[in-house]
């Protein structure tokens, strides 16, 4: 057998282990906070063909899907075993990214069981909602940007993926802007020789930002939740009851509230002009929740086997993001996190962690160079002691 084959023989070895757990515990879940209207969105449009309503077209992918499947499995078994095998080979799809990144077959390996392993992430396999599916649409367009040959189909096939990762999740956006940084970088030297295409594109893409911006925000408006003081969305609307925890908002005296009859930018833009101070702490707070991932109303033993994984994930990010070798895939995956952090920042962090879920391929690959790296020095380690002892 050669050495990729047993690699990914590890993967389905571990693969299997980890979602035989899952489908235990936690188990397939079909009623998580907006699996039921995703099902009653699915049954509307499988049987009338309306047009989604506004805040469902981001998610129309996975809703036809749920719809379609419903008619045949009232379980949804069926969806939730797709997006569980679809996932399988998003996994090995990073190890072909970080395999050709790192020009390291251990680096595949790292990428791929890193992914599989992060449990906060990996568990909404088996659950009724956009996040997984989301997640491996980013992972198959990462790899097809680490593969591109710069041809038609190429780029047809990079247009479909954009449209599809838009259309599972409204963080599709992160994903297309990343893809742009992308392109600008790989051209750059193209672009300065040619200004004038350079600012249409650079005005192409601000106009872009701004359609987007207003059309998101017009449907999803965060301005509420800062006026109301919360870091995790609608905590104030629990005070009293167990889940309340007081660090999780705000005092909101003295804030002075946006003009309500601005359009949502603009919205957003009054109130950090006139309440900065607040902005930025709550802003803070809330990256800071979605980069560590622990939650004051977790248990202790999970919040400190979070931080633990995450302190070595982005210790190995770190060295990786020094030895990759593919310049263009870590500005993709620099931009995806730096976007979905602002974004997060501007929005709202949400009880768990599935945030953090537009990110994770990205930090998934810059952290497998890393890991292979520790894992070279250890065997070397080991070997070395071994000799030793011979």
């Amino acid at each position: 057998m050669s050495p990729e084959k047993k690699d990914i023989a590890l993967i389905v070895c571990v693969w299997i282990v980890i979602h035989s757990i899952l489908f235990q515990y936690p188990g397939l879940r079909a009623d998580l906070f907006d699996s039921r209207g995703y099902r009653d969105m699915g049954q509307e449009l499988v049987e009338n063909a309306p047009l989604p309503r506004p805040g469902y077209t981001f998610y129309i992918i996975p809703i036809l899907l749920v719809g379609i499947l419903e008619k045949a499995d009232s379980s949804l078994t069926v969806f939730l075993f797709l997006q569980s095998a679809i996932s399988f080979f998003a996994a090995l799809a990073l190890y072909k990214i970080a395999a050709r990144a790192y020009n390291a077959r251990s680096a595949g390996l790292c990428a791929a069981l890193i992914y599989t392993l992060w449990w906060d992430n990996i568990q909404w396999n088996t659950a009724l909602m956009t996040e997984s599916l989301a997640c491996s649409l980013l992972c198959f367009l990462l790899y097809h940007l680490t593969f591109f040959k710069d041809g038609k189909r190429d780029f047809f096939t990079l247009i479909i993926l954009c449209i599809a990762s838009l259309l599972t999740r409204p963080t599709g956006v992160i994903s297309i802007i990343s893809v742009t940084i992308f392109w600008l970088y790989r051209y750059r030297e193209s672009l300065r020789a040619r200004p004038l295409f350079r600012f249409g594109v650079l005005t192409a893409l601000f106009a872009f930002l701004a359609a987007g911006g207003i059309v998101m925000f017009s449907i999803w408006d965060f301005t509420e939740q800062y006026v109301r003081g919360n870091i995790i969305t609608y905590m104030d609307s629990i005070e009293g009851r167990p889940l309340y925890f007081e660090s999780l908002r705000l005092p909101t005296d003295g804030l002075i509230a946006p003009d309500t009859s601005a359009n949502a930018v603009m919205k957003i833009a009054d109130f950090i002009y006139h309440n900065p101070g607040h902005f930025a702490k709550a802003a803070s707070l809330k990256i800071f929740y979605l980069m560590s991932g622990i939650r004051p109303y977790y248990s202790l033993l999970h919040n400190a086997v979070t931080i633990t994984f995450l302190i070595a994930v982005y210790w190995w990010a770190v060295i990786g993001l020094r030895t990759i070798l593919r310049r263009d895939i870590a500005i993709f995956c620099l931009s995806t996190i730096a976007i979905n952090c602002l974004l997060i920042g501007f929005s709202t962090v949400d009880w768990d962690n599935r945030f953090y879920i537009p990110m994770e391929p990205a930090v998934v690959v810059l952290a497998a160079g890393g890991a292979a790296k520790m894992w070279a020095f250890v065997k070397h380690k080991l070997i070395g002691n071994a000799e030793r002892v011979d």
